[in-house]
């Protein structure tokens, strides 16, 4: 039986820009303009602007763009604790401070 290891080798500013593309197909789905969008999360239309280019933004208003477009569930998921699978996954490791 192999190890499988998981590795994205994606840099952050691709997976931002993919993040951003994604968030205006959302938009574009919902038929929602920059300025409409906007008004519903409470920010501008040029940080969206901004964000659907770049990816660049602040979380805060990423969270609030994910609510004003129903995907808060995707959020969510971030940093959620994975399944556990292997009797590896389920030993629990405390860090100590100071300790490597």
């Amino acid at each position: 039986m192999g190890i499988v290891i998981s590795i994205n080798l994606l840099p952050p500013t691709i997976l931002l820009r993919n993040l951003g593309q994604r968030a205006r197909e959302r938009r574009l789905e919902q038929n929602l303009s920059r300025k409409t969008l906007g008004e519903k999360a409470g920010i501008s239309s040029e940080t969206i602007k901004l964000f659907e280019r770049t990816g660049r933004i602040g979380l805060e208003s990423l969270v609030s763009l994910a609510i004003a477009l129903d995907s808060v569930d995707e959020i969510e998921l971030l940093f959620k604790p994975r399944p556990i699978r292997t009797l590896a996954d389920a030993r629990v490791r405390k860090r100590v401070r100071g300790r490597r």
